[in-house]
């Protein structure tokens, strides 16, 4: 009888499919539980959490080898359980935990290399390390601290502070009750409504924020700023991208090496700055300060209620002939100058405007640029 070379192969693929599939074990455990209680996870692969109403944990390991199972350990002291794998070798491949838990829950999550997940509503802390994957979370009514070292962090709403972390990834939260601290060497910084402060830095991406109802502070090494309204002071700057802020109660402090900043509904002392951009501001001083908006190559903007009281002191440097810029560049305003002068011997143009008797001190400076002071509402006075 002849024998089929082609067949002979087909079983023999069969029987290694079925070894590497049989390698492998799933082991699972479930223990009851009361809410208030607390999960502590530490292993290596990725973790997968979903949270309902039952009063139960139960843990499903996926992946680890026979020979690495004396390495798991999934244990319960009172109302905690634990669950723990380091296996001292490489047999075991695409590891993954699945653990069911109650919706008021303590969480706290370490793994040595995979994705961290949290699926549905969570009361309770969330604690959350992974050294190369990425975090996503639901909406939690709590502290939230997550942290990655070569991923993107996702969360929903968090009804406590937030610490996010991450070495190579975006930041993404719908929103926050309380302090928010946002960092990430990589990626881009996108945030909702934030109920207290916010800290934000990216080393390389954009930062949006929609509101803060606190003080703000947002920095950035190669994107653009872009921040809804402050309730307190502002710090916003970038090395490379525009600012743009829709309103603050308090203080504010920007700064740009290479774009535009546009800042609207300012109450407060104002400190806004740029190499190679325009500024325009709408600003309500205070008279709690001094206010300075300086470009070193672009155009000032600056509009201000009819009833302000301030002391604008503006000044346009020309750079090149003299003759062609002071035709070139001017100092136009609303409001009534009291002095208007073409320094020959300087090469500048500078403006003085008391506007209604005086008040805070704002100095505007640019280099070949116009500047322009406005009323809100149009009209000369």
């Amino acid at each position: 009888m002849k024998r089929n070379p082609w067949l002979f192969l087909v079983v023999l693929v069969a029987l290694f499919a079925l070894s590497v599939v049989t390698s492998y074990s799933q082991s699972t455990k479930t223990f009851n539980v009361g809410g208030g209680g607390s999960l502590l996870v530490k292993v290596v692969g990725d973790v997968a959490l979903k949270t309902s109403s039952a009063g139960s944990v139960t843990v499903e390991a996926l992946g680890i080898a026979p020979e690495d199972l004396a390495d798991l350990s999934i244990t319960q002291t009172d109302n905690s359980v634990r669950v723990e794998f380091r296996p001292d070798n490489g047999h075991s491949r695409n590891i993954r935990f699945n653990i069911g838990l109650p919706d008021h829950f303590d969480v706290d999550i370490t793994t040595a290399g995979g994705d961290v997940s949290v699926t549905g509503n969570l009361t309770g802390r969330i604690v959350g390390k992974t050294a190369g994957g990425d975090v996503r979370v639901g909406n939690v009514d709590g502290t939230t601290n997550l942290t990655t070292a070569g991923g993107d962090i996702t969360a929903g709403k968090v009804g406590g502070d937030v610490v996010f972390k991450t070495a190579g990834g975006d930041i993404r939260l719908d929103s926050a009750e309380g302090v928010v601290q946002v960092a990430t060497s990589g990626g881009d910084i996108i945030v909702g409504e934030v109920g207290k402060s916010l800290d934000a830095k990216t080393s390389g991406g954009d930062i949006r924020i929609t509101n803060i109802n606190g003080d703000a502070n947002a920095s950035t090494s190669g994107g653009d700023v872009r921040v809804g309204k402050v309730a307190g002071t502002a710090t916003l700057s970038t090395a490379g991208g525009d600012i743009e802020c829709q309103g603050a109660t308090g203080d504010i402090k920007v700064s740009t090496a290479g774009g535009d900043v546009v800042l609207k509904a300012i109450s407060g002392s104002l400190d806004a700055s740029t190499a190679g951009g325009d500024i325009r501001a709408e600003f309500n001083p205070d008279g709690k300060g001094t206010s300075s908006l300086t470009t070193a190559g672009g155009e000032l903007e600056i509009t201000l209620p009819a009833g302000a009281r301030a002391r604008i002191e503006a000044v346009i440097e020309i750079e090149g002939r003299w003759s062609t810029g002071r035709e070139e560049y001017q100092i136009l305003s609303d409001f009534k100058a009291l002095d208007l002068v073409m320094d020959d011997q300087h090469k500048e143009i500078r403006g003085i405007f008391e506007i209604n008797g005086g008040g805070e001190l704002i100095k505007m400076k640019t280099v070949n640029g116009n500047i322009q002071i406005r009323k809100a509402g149009g009209g000369a006075n």
